[in-house]
């Protein structure tokens, strides 16, 4: 694989491609009913469907760094895959080691082209009796067509069921805390890893992190449940979120799936079930992700809120994945990325397997050479630039902006992807389509993390 130059895309509001993250084929046109809270403002883009903040933004970046946030993701696509065949066949077809994964543990896989190319990025769940895969919006038709033509002989049953399940992610260092109070008891009970702990050794380098354990609870409806009302609980502050007393509307928009009824007099109403429902709870190192009954998202976000979180918009959930430097499908990926550029060996490839799809190209470069390109943190001069803009360094394009966010802390970051050879201590450009010129700084030793024993040749 040789060191082909970079081609950004043409500008930064490129429309996707259908298929892709972000396009109108199954997830763009969603409205979560959460946008109906006061001070929502919409998120754009990929993140389009879901609040972008609650009128705060740089506050629920705080709050979410010093207690418990729960952010809106219900956007993301869904799929269910049971059968006693499911764990072997994801093994077979995607980059992760899944064979013999345990129940109630989670992890993550990539779907790669032959030439190694990410395709797909799948967040997994399996709860003993099914696998749950968590995708980018909009990726999760062209993702269970695969699936489809996958299956041959086997005993599985790819679903999309995107619109019964729903997506919330739950940050900060209150948020096992605040989940096991909402969904008392967990079973079993989840500790929250320190940040970037939750790893495999082997031989005292670094190999992959993962998998993640899960919980379950059976949430059993309440006679009274306070509404979304930024009324925090136990001292936590609600940042953007409506005045006291003021319920989330609860009309779903036409097109919307199903939600929960009305939210009256401030209490549960009719949004759970009466007999209840069950909750997914998958603990990361950045937080806890939480599967639920899309009937019942409203009324889950009340729970969590009465436990002490506060609601925050999807931006507080990617200034914190910026800042931390985790790649995301669509934004820091196009269609030359390969894992190595961007971190995913040591999350979701599994370097001791063989025998899937893209496996000889992730065993070369891994072992012979490096990667092409990296991802990197950059430090804006002044203002967040546009997804796509070219980065420029010594007179020449040398890359591209994924994500660009105003964070807490740092102020403007972006994540790039740049040519493996350009020195940290670049003078770079972002050339932005409506601001202009925008000077940037390579983060020292912000590439991905790679390890450094070489790729197996197992069979399986």
């Amino acid at each position: 694989m040789t060191a082909d130059s970079i081609a950004p895309p043409a500008t930064g509001t490129r429309p996707p491609e259908p298929g892709s993250p972000g396009s109108p084929d199954d997830g763009s046109r969603y409205r979560s009913p959460l946008l109906a809270v006061a001070g929502a403002v919409p998120a754009a883009g990929a993140d389009l469907g879901v609040a972008d903040h609650y009128g705060d933004p740089l506050r629920e970046q705080r709050v979410g760094e010093h207690g418990a946030v729960v952010v809106d993701r219900s956007h993301r696509g869904v799929l269910r895959i049971t059968g006693v065949d499911r764990l072997s066949w994801l093994h077979s077809i995607t980059s992760q080691h899944l064979a013999a994964l345990p129940a109630m543990r989670g992890s993550e896989a990539l779907v790669l082209s032959p030439h190694g190319h990410v395709e797909h990025h799948l967040m997994i769940a399996d709860d003993g009796t099914a696998t749950w895969l968590d995708v980018e919006p909009g990726t999760s038709t062209a993702l269970l067509a695969y699936l489809e033509s996958m299956r041959f002989l086997l005993r599985v049953e790819p679903v999309d069921v995107h619109a019964d399940h729903a997506v919330l992610s739950v940050l900060g260092p209150a948020a096992v805390d605040v989940v096991a109070s909402a969904f008392a008891p967990l079973d079993p009970p989840l500790h929250r890893p320190a940040r970037r702990d939750v790893t495999v050794g082997y031989d005292g380098d670094l190999l992959a992190r993962g998998p993640y354990p899960l919980a379950r609870a059976l949430v059993r409806p309440a006679a009274a449940s306070p509404a979304i009302t930024g009324t925090p609980v136990a001292g936590t502050p609600v940042a953007g979120t409506p005045v006291a007393g003021t319920p989330v509307a609860g009309t779903p928009v036409a097109g919307t799936p199903a939600t929960d009824g009305p939210v009256a007099g401030g209490g549960a109403g009719g949004q759970e079930d009466p007999d209840g429902y069950d909750i997914l709870v998958r603990a990361m190192s950045d937080g806890l992700d939480l599967l639920v009954p899309r009937r019942a998202l409203r009324g889950t976000v009340e729970r969590l809120v009465a436990a002490g979180a506060s609601l925050a918009g999807v931006g507080a959930f990617e200034a914190a994945r910026v800042a931390d430097r985790r790649p995301r499908l669509g934004a820091e990926t196009d269609h030359r990325t390969i894992p190595h550029e961007v971190g995913w060996l040591t999350t979701a490839v599994h370097l001791d397997k063989g025998c899937y799809r893209g496996q000889e190209t992730v065993a070369r470069v891994h072992n012979l050479g490096r990667p092409p390109r990296r991802m990197v943190l950059l430090h804006l001069d002044g203002t967040t630039v546009a997804r796509g803009a070219p980065v420029s360094g010594g007179g020449r394009t040398v890359g591209f902006v994924g994500t660009s966010v105003v964070h807490a802390e740092l102020g403007p970051i972006a994540l790039a992807i740049v040519k493996r050879t350009v020195p940290d201590d670049t003078a770079l450009v972002v050339i932005d389509p409506e601001t202009g010129e925008v000077a940037a700084s390579v983060e020292p030793a912000s590439g991905p993390d790679q390890p450094t024993r070489p790729a197996g040749r197992l069979v399986g």
